[in-house]
């Protein structure tokens, strides 16, 4: 099923994004004839509204970033809906860039705020995370793996139920895609009904046909390459928090991971 919707997701996309849109992706290693210098490396988020699983979620990662990820930039694009005594602890901390943008006009418009580093110049490596989950050392060692093994797409799928093709909150790109903002516009003026997931939606259906043959992908579930660091527990990269509001998918997991022990054994 898994393996099923990915394909679809393929073929899907490579019909609809026209070849022209190659020439805008600008890997790191093309990049390569610049001045050596130390690479600027970013964690980004998106963040508007009052709800506590993304406000208090998005300080508690800045502040587990500090440890995880300490040579790493937070960066959260936010709009004037955050809280201000949030936007006051985030800038304490010395890991943190905000970045203000005007509040969205469509539902879900927001999700794709994150995604506008992957355009950054000044960036070298970015990885899109969301603030309702959080950072762990499980996706900060394939992170690791995927920088030394040099291609220019990460993919995470941790989960029975990571099954789209990429996760808006579980990918990293090294380099540059010129006009990434051209390319949500173009999109979200075909897709006007726009809804939860929506962001994910574009990822499959336009980066994705770019990064499936340049990518490294950490899936354990569906024949992607194992994680480097062992699984604690029923913990998974990209879980949301509060924890009680995932019972239902870390009972899955389990399930999952029984059935993978016992075929093991057998």
């Amino acid at each position: 099923m898994h393996r099923e919707a990915i394909h679809y997701q393929d073929r899907y996309a490579v019909k609809v994004i026209p070849r022209s849109l190659f020439n805008l992706f600008e890997s790191a290693e093309e990049q390569s004839d610049q001045p050596q210098q130390i690479l600027r490396k970013v964690i980004s988020f998106s963040l508007w509204g009052q709800n506590p699983r993304y406000t208090h979620g998005a300080v508690e990662n800045a502040r587990l970033a500090l440890q995880i990820y300490p040579a790493w930039q937070c960066r959260f694009y936010i709009d004037s809906t955050v809280p201000f005594d949030i936007i006051q602890q985030l800038n304490s901390l010395e890991n943190v860039e905000i970045i203000e943008m005007p509040k969205p006009d469509l539902p879900w418009q927001g999700s794709f705020w994150r995604f506008y580093v992957l355009g950054d110049p000044d960036v070298d490596i970015a990885i899109c995370r969301d603030a309702d989950s959080r950072l762990g050392w499980r996706e900060k060692a394939a992170v690791d793996q995927w920088l030394e093994s040099g291609l220019p797409f990460h993919i995470i799928r941790d989960h029975p139920l990571h099954q789209d093709p990429i996760l808006a909150g579980l990918f990293g790109y090294q380099g540059t895609i010129a006009n990434i903002e051209w390319l949500i516009e173009c999109y979200l003026f075909n897709h006007e009904d726009c809804q939860y997931l929506i962001d994910q939606k574009f990822l499959g259906e336009v980066i994705y046909p770019f990064a499936r043959y340049q990518a490294l992908t950490h899936d354990e579930f569906y024949g992607g390459e194992p994680f480097p660091s062992p699984r604690q527990g029923i913990d998974y990269a990209g879980q949301p928090f509060p924890i009680y509001e995932s019972r239902g998918y870390d009972e899955l997991l389990h399930q999952y991971l029984s059935i993978q022990r016992t075929e093991t054994v057998t």
